[in-house]
């Protein structure tokens, strides 16, 4: 399963305020299917959080090969593509979030519909990958580890962000609206320590690990979706989760 996006400004505002919940979850599939069209078009705060915190992070990636696991409608790859990279690999899960990323002009990296936990990509082939709010859709989490294990190059370095364990005990949701009503996608909330552990038993070492919260620069998304109230409350919780890993040695298959 491959593809999240963090939690809409809707369901942040739900969970501040403590209405009652999301109808039962949907799939990762149908929901990206139905998410799709709309996706890029709404004003997320967690987005523009983990953009306005990790964006600067990224290496210089000049004549690197970078790819960007659970890609979406392709919201990094046009940063890695700055940042000097000789190619830029999406993999998603979902065709419709695929198309929405193929669709725009701008910029053309390689697309692929696949599985996370199964990269049709041959062994150390990458320098640079990121994974953004998609680990907790993802069942077999020792799978996709050693998936990402097994595509980077020794000393390539693995960016992961994802909603914060604080934010989901919170019941801040991955969710979305559309003509059906508000709807949640399935997700499995995991500790922090326990997805850095994973990672580390199959082959990588944690560079750092820390929590965000959000801050001034996202006060006029929730003023524009008519949530101002929600800001102060949104503000105490860690929002975006984050970790920086380098490969080391993958796990051994025997």
């Amino acid at each position: 399963m491959i593809s999240v996006a963090p939690h809409h400004e809707d369901s942040i505002g739900s969970a501040a305020a403590s209405t009652p919940p999301l109808s039962a979850a949907i799939s990762v599939k149908e929901g990206y299917r139905r998410w799709a069209s709309s996706y890029d078009r709404c004003h997320n705060p967690l987005l523009a959080l983990e953009e306005r915190m990790i964006g600067p992070t990224i290496p210089d990636l000049a004549g690197k090969q970078a790819l960007d696991i659970a890609c979406g409608t392709g919201r990094w790859m046009p940063m890695l593509a700055a940042r000097g990279a000789a190619q830029v690999i999406g993999v998603d899960l979902s065709q419709p979030m695929l198309q929405v990323a193929r669709g725009k002009a701008r910029f053309k990296p390689a697309l692929v519909q696949a599985d996370c936990t199964s990269i049709p990509l041959k062994e150390a082939r990458i320098d640079f990958a990121m994974c953004s709010f998609a680990v907790s859709h993802v069942g077999d989490l020792g799978r996709f580890a050693a998936e990402c294990c097994r595509v980077l190059k020794p000393g390539a370095e693995l960016i992961v962000t994802d909603l914060h364990p604080d934010a989901h005990n919170a019941g801040w949701r991955t969710g979305f609206r559309d003509r059906h009503g508000r709807a949640e996608i399935e997700s499995i909330a995991r500790p922090s320590t326990d997805i850095v552990d994973e990672f580390c038993s199959y082959g990588f070492s944690c560079l750092e690990a820390c929590g965000f919260h959000l801050g001034e620069p996202e006060r006029t998304i929730f003023e524009a979706a008519g949530k101002p109230e929600f800001f102060a409350i949104a503000c105490k919780v860690k929002a975006v989760w984050f970790c920086r890993f380098c490969k080391l040695q993958c796990k051994s298959s025997s």
